[in-house]
């Protein structure tokens, strides 16, 4: 039982993203399509085929337009990963929507007045029960498909971190301007361990020969990028909310959701969220 918890409370990402959502959305049009022309429910049982066809894009049509604008609507005002039991969820709402829009499709289609609660119920009921099941083996194979991946990502950028704990590591400096007063804070870059967003101001950590000092620049973490990156480019951005220095990684972690960076000694743990996994993994990989 404790496996099964673990299981469905694992972060996964399948749906925020745009590119993300239209792929999954574009596969379940052809995969309702087949399965709908093949055993005809929702009333398309002895249709000419033609009328069946018409019929069947507009069931699976009507309904997949309105997913995939609540999934990029969600992946806009949901921060926060989702976890398989929260994919489920979200799945079985929106199979209740299919069911629902199905139903409008099929009264103005016959010209149908009035509401027709028992038709309501039979046109949700059959979208979740041939819906559900589907969609939930998709998910549990694509997390686990996902999860595999990652891990023999880790590992390979594990192995880079043991190769070459040393490379790439000086003495230039960084200048990160202040927006207050025009000031300048200037720092060796391999002093820097990481850079963290903190409402108006970015905390910038470094270690100078195990001496950690942490400092307050009223600045942006977007303008704190734009004066590191032409000079530095072991330092990158790796979140909304972090810059990190990846030669500082003394061995990384992670699940189908993003990264996790473990730095020197620090007991602190850096995320890398997915839009900036690419960044990261090509940079161990070609170092």
């Amino acid at each position: 039982m404790s496996r099964i918890k673990q299981f469905l409370v694992r972060e996964y990402n399948l749906l925020n993203s745009f590119k993300s959502s239209l792929i999954f959305v574009s596969l379940l049009f052809i995969t309702l399509s087949i399965f709908m022309y093949i055993f005809r429910p929702f009333g398309l049982y002895g249709f000419p085929d033609r009328d069946a066809y018409i019929l069947i894009v507009k069931y699976i049509g009507y309904p997949l337009v309105i997913w995939f604008i609540i999934l990029n609507i969600c992946s806009v005002i949901i921060k926060r990963p989702y976890t398989i039991i929260a994919t489920m969820l979200l799945m079985l709402l929106l199979l209740v929507i299919s069911g629902l829009t199905t139903y409008f499709v099929w009264a103005n289609y016959f010209d149908y007045q009035g509401i027709n609660y028992r038709m309501i119920y039979n046109f949700v009921l059959i979208s979740v029960y041939t819906g559900f099941m589907p969609i939930t083996l998709i998910i549990v194979f694509h997390s686990n498909y996902k999860l595999n991946k990652q891990l023999k990502e880790i590992i390979q950028i594990n192995n880079s971190i043991t190769d070459n704990i040393a490379t790439e590591q000086g003495n230039s400096k960084i200048t990160i301007l202040s927006r207050e007063q025009n000031k300048e804070y200037t720092v060796n870059s391999d002093e820097i361990v990481y850079i963290q967003s903190q409402d108006n101001y970015v905390k910038i950590v470094t270690n100078n020969n195990n001496s950690v000092k942490l400092d307050l620049i009223r600045t942006t973490l977007s303008y704190a990028e734009k004066d590191i990156q032409h000079s530095c480019k072991h330092i990158i951005r790796c979140h909304n909310s972090y810059i990190v220095n990846l030669n500082m990684v003394k061995r990384a972690e992670g699940n189908s959701a993003g990264y996790k960076l473990h730095i020197n000694d620090n007991s602190e743990i850096i995320p890398v969220s997915r839009k900036y996994v690419g960044d990261v993994r090509a940079y161990f990989k070609n170092r």
